[in-house]
């Protein structure tokens, strides 16, 4: 493995199987496949991504990658290493890249569970912003950001930025290696950005991501946060874009004024349909957070000044109650697992399709045992609570009824009650024993 400081990228055969280990494959589809590989020389776990590359477009590929691993912000994943591949008896190459294996919870899985308000918000999204901003000072894009590839920073670590933004930078990489991912009738585009509710409407009609699109999809997921729910949702794809077109719907933004009202005006321009309306608008997000989040506690990470999750005085103590320190691969399917497999790209299109059909009944399956567990914890939750309000309506019962037989008894006996309510007869006190006494005077 090599760092940002390493020469350039090498390119040789069968570079991506030069070591043993196992694999545990997490997504698969036309462009290649992601998946964390463990080596058996325990040098630790890694997220990697195998990308189809198409003949001619080995060089711009490159150099994306390499772009990519000489820049290093806490908020974005980083690269670490990319080779370019031919596996054994197939004609194509395949660009292999490896980070390392993130940990923490996806920010979709905290939410229904957290009600957050506006300065907690902020501080969750600070960081995050400013990353953006030096990204496409960089003359980079993220592509990929949602509540899904966004982690929750792991409890106890205060020297990490709130939010990690997993696979920063992927879909830009795959459209150079292997072409344009295409409008949402196209597969490849779904298979990267699967939450359609926060890509830029000109991202769905077939345009390559842009800063303008991470900035519009920075705007939904913190838009969404406040809410509670997606600002944008449609039960297709098409009702969906056409939605998008109008903007956010009034009931959606008096709502999110009335539960940030520094920032519902600023989402609202960056969720602008047009990509020009969104000019000037990150800076000006950035500008607001920030006033949200003066006098919280800060520390040093990759050399930049950034908000300590978990320090005391921070907001988001609450969260580190939701927040995992597992691998952020822990989601995904435990029985898609692999051994020294080659690329999906090398694999013919019937094995391709059968690995696809596959993962998505396990995906399918998953979910359906998530929401089976959910429902499970919520009747118990119901039960304990109505077992318990029994408990205390009949101590109440029991009570009410002493009481009743008590005055009852005093009603058929007037004299108890006479001598129950009369104060208890004074009695004098015992004449004191003298111990000592002083001489009476002459």
């Amino acid at each position: 493995m090599t760092d940002a400081g390493d020469s350039p990228l090498p390119a040789g055969r069968n570079g991506a199987a030069r070591d043993r280990s196992v694999q545990k494959l997490l997504r698969v589809g036309t462009w290649g496949q992601t998946l964390v590989q463990e080596s058996v020389d325990g040098q630790g776990a890694r997220l990697v991504h195998e990308i189809a590359v198409r003949p001619g477009e080995v060089d711009g590929a490159l150099a994306l990658v390499e772009a990519w691993r000489a820049f290093h912000h806490p908020t974005l994943h980083t690269l670490q290493h990319g080779t370019v591949a031919q596996p054994a008896g197939s004609p194509g190459q395949v660009l292999r890249l490896e980070r390392p294996l993130p940990r923490g919870t996806p920010l979709a899985q905290v939410l229904p569970r957290a009600a957050l308000g506006e300065d907690a918000v902020a501080a969750l999204f600070v960081d995050l912003a400013k990353g953006l901003a030096e990204l496409h000072a960089a003359g980079l894009v993220a592509g990929n950001l949602s509540a899904e590839t966004l982690l929750l920073c792991p409890p106890g670590q205060d020297d990490a930025a709130p939010l990690l933004l997993v696979d920063a930078g992927l879909p830009g990489i795959v459209i150079a290696a292997s072409g344009p991912l295409g409008d949402v009738a196209n597969p490849r585009l779904g298979q990267l950005l699967a939450v359609p509710e926060v890509v830029a409407p000109e991202v769905l009609a077939g345009q390559a991501p842009t800063p303008a699109a991470d900035l519009f999809a920075l705007c939904a997921v913190l838009a969404g946060t406040l809410l509670g729910r997606p600002v944008f949702e449609a039960a297709s794809t098409a009702a969906l874009r056409a939605a998008m077109a109008q903007g956010p719907a009034p009931t959606a933004m008096a709502e999110l004024t009335s539960t940030a009202p520094h920032l519902a005006a600023i989402l609202q321009r960056g969720l602008a349909a047009q990509p020009w309306a969104r000019a000037g608008v990150l800076a000006e997000l950035i500008e607001a957070l920030t006033a949200r989040c003066g006098g919280l506690p800060t520390t040093l990470a990759d050399e930049r000044t950034v908000l300590a999750p978990w320090a005391p005085g921070s907001p988001l103590i609450a969260l580190a109650a939701y927040a995992s320190s597992v691998p952020w691969s822990a989601q995904f399917p435990e029985s898609a697992v692999v051994v020294a497999s080659s690329a999906a790209a090398a694999a013919g299109p019937e094995g391709q399709a059968k690995l696809r059909a596959a993962l998505d009944e396990l995906e399918l399956e998953r979910r359906r045992g998530q929401t089976q567990a959910e429902t499970q914890g919520r009747n118990v939750l119901s039960r304990l609570i109505i077992v318990a309000l029994f408990g205390l309506l009949a101590a109440a019962i029991a009570a009410t009824a002493v009481r009743q037989a008590h005055r009852a008894q005093l009603a058929l006996h007037p004299q108890r009650a006479a001598d129950t309510l009369a104060p208890p007869p004074i009695k004098p006190l015992p004449k004191p024993r003298v111990l000592f006494e002083t001489p009476p005077p002459e």
